[in-house]
């Protein structure tokens, strides 16, 4: 057999704990607290089965064709629209339409990272993110957490990006208040550090109330990336990135390179969903089933975890954080619990060296409230037996 050579950057790729966990978990009746994906249940299905027949009897040379690398311009328009609810006064001609936020990430990445690049980001965060980073062999430091999420004091290094999820962040659940927001925006303008604002949760706060986005008052010096997957559907695979107004240009190019252009037939569809006046009606409706969600997951771990067990608070979202005794490791859990019909994601999925032993992510989204008061009783089971070992 031939050797094959892959390319250098191929060496910092890394097993992702979260593949792993749903490879193990691919049994039916599973509970499943391991993804972030969003319940579909309410979306309006006749409303899109008719959107979508008379974009294709209206629209379907056009719909089926390709497009241009930056989107069509009436989901950029309405991207705008989607924005201003965060604060922030957008031009669709600076919207960059991608295939999902991951890859608007991957854009950035791809024209911003060097090898050995320092990139800043909280710890724990996203993995998809870390991955991102360190395929393009920068180097990852993450930095303090709390509860309001990333520490902007604890940035005092040179870097090259901060990578933040500042409103309801994936996989802590934090949220930042705006004082942090204010400091954090001064270190990186102090430092003449790009910041990228990950945002796919910042419309899913139980109490409907939105936070006003880093790139509301920095337009200049933020990426912003936003998602359809959270708030839609997934499987369209839209995002988008509004970058600093002298980078549209270079995003666009590499857009146009990865890809040629978005799905066209997709932006349409979408575009007519958010004309619809009805879609933040079902937005609200998706916060009440996660809110309710979620206070059944609290709720179950207040009555079942043992002492020592911690949490963070829910506010939106997708995810409840745990901290475990310092002497459980969350990895060794994951088969026991998957053999009694439970998984969930361990800490160290969501760290580039190694922490995370005795945490873990919990998704409430996804699974029914029973589900969720059942797994987490198993779990909690789980884990009397792993600490008694």
């Amino acid at each position: 057999m031939a050797t094959i050579d892959y390319a250098r950057r191929v060496e910092s790729y890394y097993p992702s704990k979260v593949r792993e966990v749903f490879a193990l978990a691919a049994k039916p009746d599973m509970i499943s607290f391991a993804g972030g994906a969003p319940a579909l249940d309410d979306l309006d299905f006749d409303f899109l089965a008719d959107a979508s027949a008379r974009i294709l009897r209206e629209q379907g040379r056009a719909a089926l064709q390709y497009s241009i690398g930056q989107g069509v311009p009436v989901l950029r328009e309405a991207i705008t629209q989607v924005m201003s609810l965060e604060g922030m006064t957008a031009e669709a001609n600076r919207q960059v339409v991608t295939v999902g936020s991951q890859f608007a990430l991957n854009l950035v990445a791809q024209n911003f990272v060097d090898p050995g690049d320092v990139v800043l980001a909280e710890s724990p965060s996203y993995a998809g993110g870390m991955a991102v980073f360190r395929a393009y062999e920068g180097e990852v430091r993450q930095v303090a957490t709390d509860a309001d999420g990333l520490v902007p004091a604890a940035e005092g290094r040179r870097c090259r990006l901060v990578y933040t999820i500042p409103t309801y962040q994936n996989p802590g659940g934090t949220l930042m208040p705006e004082h942090c927001r204010v400091e954090l925006m001064e270190i990186c303008e102090r430092h003449d550090v790009y910041v990228i604002e990950d945002n796919p949760y910042g419309l899913l706060g139980f109490d409907g109330a939105t936070h006003r986005a880093l790139k509301a008052d920095h337009p200049e010096r933020v990426f912003y990336l936003g998602s359809f997957s959270k708030i839609f559907a997934p499987g369209l695979r839209l995002g988008w990135v509004d970058p600093p107004a002298e980078h549209v240009a270079m995003l666009v190019g590499t857009n146009e390179t990865g890809v040629l252009n978005p799905p066209t037939f997709t932006q349409l569809l979408v575009a007519a969903y958010l004309r619809d006046d009805g879609w933040q009606d079902a937005l609200g409706h998706m916060r009440q089933v996660y809110a309710r969600k979620a206070g059944v997951m609290v709720d179950a771990l207040r009555e079942h975890m043992p002492a020592g067990v911690t949490w963070n608070d829910v506010a939106g979202g997708f995810y409840v954080w745990l901290t475990l005794p310092e002497h459980v490791d969350a990895y060794d859990m994951v088969a026991p619990a998957i053999d009694r019909g439970v998984v969930y994601v361990p800490g160290v999925a969501f760290y580039v060296d190694g922490r995370g032993t005795h945490e873990l992510r919990m998704s409430f989204c996804l699974p029914s409230t029973e589900q969720i008061a059942t797994g987490v009783e198993v779990l909690a089971d789980v884990l009397r037996q792993e600490s008694a070992r």
